[in-house]
């Protein structure tokens, strides 16, 4: 059976006419994440970004022909963004905990933990957090909103980035080839840094306890 693709236009005109609308919303969210943060003297950086229409756009033509079902092309959780970058790993539990306990989290996904040691693995933990109902109804929508909260130390950051730049912006088969198997690598070595770095806090913890 052929799908139904949504018309491209409806949803340009749609997309920007919300446009300002998304982006008080999630701006919104990062001052608020930010505030509780601080708060629980985490420290932390909290970025947000709204994807790109073309971006947008070229993912819901991926979804209608991976599900094969048009009615359920449109719903994209990640059209609003949030990142929080922490320095220790333990950060990141920390903040996971602060999240549910202030936001309604709907699911929680932690990428790369199911890969062994021989596997290339991006590695971030993602969280879909529901938009305070007040907020997204005071600025006219009628069905809820859905943010995509992205936590990964400031390693897991970095190599995310450059893995992006290196793998999915190469076209060459062959090149992509090595480079996963080079950034498999890097990103082993990442991970023990991370290892390492959060062992010296701990140590700095203990030895500031006892004294």
């Amino acid at each position: 059976m052929k799908i139904a693709i949504p018309d491209r236009g409806s949803l340009a005109k749609e997309y920007f006419e919300r446009y300002e609308q998304y982006q008080e919303i999630v701006d919104w969210l990062r001052r608020d994440l930010e505030n509780l943060l601080n708060c629980e003297g985490v420290r932390a950086i909290v970025r947000a970004r709204i994807k790109s229409f073309e971006s947008y756009y070229q993912k819901i033509l991926r979804k209608c022909k991976s599900s094969g079902n048009s009615s359920l092309c449109l719903s994209i959780n990640d059209l609003l963004g949030l990142r929080i970058v922490c320095p220790f790993l333990d950060d990141l539990k920390a903040v996971e905990r602060i999240l549910e306990r202030n936001y309604t989290i709907s699911q929680i996904e932690r990428k790369g933990n199911g890969h062994n040691f021989r596997e290339f693995a991006y590695e971030s933990t993602h969280l879909l957090l529901n938009v305070p109902e007040l907020m997204y109804t005071c600025y006219g929508f009628k069905n809820p909103v859905v943010t995509e909260v992205q936590l990964r130390t400031i390693l897991q950051d970095a190599w995310a980035e450059i893995e992006h730049q290196l793998v999915y912006k190469t076209g060459a088969e062959d090149t992509v080839q090595r480079n996963r198997r080079k950034l498999a690598a890097i990103n082993a070595t990442l991970t023990l840094l991370d290892l390492d770095i959060q062992e010296l806090r701990n140590v700095e913890e203990q030895t500031s306890a006892s004294s």
